[in-house]
């Protein structure tokens, strides 16, 4: 009776560890995931930001027309000025929709429930959300 007592302990014991190391693992990929898909987000919002100021103030400086003192037209990225700009960022963005989907898949296969893999991330995201709004 006592190997079987020492057994089912023994058992119970791996079993425990094994959620626990699994949790760990699930909770540092989706918060690593997260973060860089964050933090890249935000370095091409400065970007983004930037390439717009620098194309409002040269549309102030050159007329309402966009006609610089040189005579030639000027634009963003994509030659067609703010509807370029704000087209190929918004391209630029559409890059980590698969990251952040392909982590919902994951969560959703490996959970075998869709529902606790949707409603695994928001809590996760709270923190580097949090980082990287109020980040100097």
């Amino acid at each position: 009776a006592a190997g079987s007592l020492a057994g089912g302990w023994g058992s119970a014991v791996a079993f425990k560890l094994g959620v626990v190391l699994t949790s760990l693992f699930l909770f540092f990929a989706s918060t690593t995931l997260v973060s860089f898909t964050l933090r890249e987000t935000q370095e091409r919002m400065i970007a983004f930001t930037l390439l717009l100021q620098h194309h409002v103030r040269h549309q102030h400086h050159s007329g309402p027309g966009g006609v610089g003192p040189g005579g030639g037209r000027q634009g963003g990225r994509l030659g067609g000025g703010l509807a370029g700009l704000v087209c190929s960022h918004m391209v630029d963005s559409l890059v980590y929709l698969p990251i952040m989907v392909g982590m919902l898949f994951f969560l959703a296969e490996f959970f075998g429930d869709q529902l606790l893999g949707v409603n695994l991330p928001p809590p996760v995201c709270v923190g580097p959300t949090y980082t990287t709004l109020c980040a100097p």
